[in-house]
């Protein structure tokens, strides 16, 4: 096979969201293009590998590829090609992910220099690139920045779709959740402080949609500042569960049984997450007609389990640890989230254990989080029709 052939082969499977097979052919592509000395074969598949772990959000990954890629394109297609702006964008991206801003900015100023050569200041393709600059400059706490973009994107993207979620609009929602499930609370709770202050104190006139916003960012930073100590604690203890300790050496039916739990957890926490929200609908009902969290969560097990099957049976397992092991339930959370991957049981269960100690009410941050997952739950089936949609035979 030649490396277009691979690539082609790559993007049949990115169509169809089969991303692992998308990334080993275009590996193979890169391997032939590169023995046989084809540079714009070469930057096709290093953009490709750029998308492909950007969709697993392996960030590290994205900045290289992209990166390299940028040498190939501004190659063989020149300075203002359509594939160099992809190029500089996703290595600016995949920077700014890791924290390395001072090398990111400049690739995103390069995307935006050549996508405004083609598009005008108001296109998607534009405030793409408009939105990544912004995600650098709250995260430098940079006011005078932020100010700038927001008052370019925002007015924007409501003109192209008024209905859209504001907190989407920014590209910050993804990005303070990846700071979030690093721990890195300090950083999320400047950058959504400056941006309430900003919203209050620049975007007035746009009262109803910017107050919806700001009502969103003062929940994550309540929940942000309640929750500092608790994450943290969390955190220290989430590798206690002996089913998460492997034996530093293995043999092959070891890794083999180690490798097929992981694929059964990870199929597992796809249909507790998705029943997640749900059970938050029930916990927060609970909760507000007085029940204490801990035996709410035993009556949705006992009594709902129906609307949540999966959760359920999972949290059955928490509780029978809670009673046998007088384990804490929040550490217990932790600890199911992270077997099964699914960060925002993390958040649920630094949130309750921030309420044991403070005694304070849980339900509308509960609320916050239920709807930022359905928003996320949408977002991804969204994608995944799209995908479909954008199925093509070559």
């Amino acid at each position: 096979m030649t490396s277009e052939k691979f690539i082609r082969e790559a993007e049949f499977a990115l169509a169809r969201n089969l991303s692992g097979m998308a990334g080993k052919s275009y590996v193979e592509a890169l391997k032939l293009a590169r023995a046989e000395g084809d540079i714009s074969m070469q930057g096709e598949a290093l953009r490709g590998l750029a998308l492909v772990n950007n969709s697993k959000r392996d960030y590290e990954k994205v900045a290289k590829c992209a990166s390299e890629a940028v040498v190939c394109d501004s190659e063989f297609w020149g300075p203002q090609s359509t594939q160099l702006s992809l190029s500089t964008y996703l290595a600016g991206l995949g920077c700014s992910y890791i924290g390395d801003y001072e090398r990111g900015y400049p690739f995103l100023e390069q995307a935006l220099e050549i996508r405004q050569l083609y598009y005008p200041d108001n296109h998607p393709e534009v405030l793409e690139v408009l939105t990544a600059m912004l995600g650098i400059r709250v995260f430098e706490v940079n006011r005078a920045e932020s100010v700038r973009l927001h008052q370019i994107i925002l007015p924007a993207y409501k003109e192209i779709d008024p209905d859209r979620n504001w907190l989407n609009f920014s590209g910050l929602r993804p990005r303070l959740d990846i700071a979030w499930e690093k721990g890195q609370l300090e950083v999320v709770d400047k950058a959504l402080s400056m941006l309430i202050d900003i919203f209050e104190r620049e975007f007035i006139a746009y009262s109803q949609e910017h107050n919806a916003l700001v009502q969103l960012y003062k929940a994550r930073l309540s929940q942000t500042n309640r929750s500092m100590e608790s994450w943290k604690f969390a955190q220290t203890h989430q590798s206690d569960n002996p089913l998460l300790k492997k034996p530093q050496i293995m043999s092959a039916t070891t890794q083999e049984v180690s490798i097929a739990d992981q694929m059964k957890n990870k199929m597992q926490g796809a249909k507790v997450r998705d029943e997640l929200p749900k059970f938050l609908d029930l916990l927060v009902m609970y909760l507000q007609s007085g029940t204490p969290w801990l035996h709410a969560i035993n009556e949705i097990v006992v009594n709902n389990a129906g609307a949540c099957p999966h959760l359920c049976k999972e949290l059955s397992i928490a509780l029978m640890a809670v009673r046998e092991h007088n384990t804490p339930l929040y550490k217990s959370l932790a600890e199911m989230g992270t077997r099964l991957q699914i960060s925002e049981l993390n958040e649920m269960a630094a949130t309750l254990h921030a309420a044991s100690r403070t005694g304070g009410s849980i339900s509308q941050v509960l609320m916050n989080q239920a709807q930022a997952l359905r928003d996320s739950i949408k977002s991804r089936d969204l994608s995944r029709a799209n995908a479909l949609r954008a199925f093509r035979w070559f």
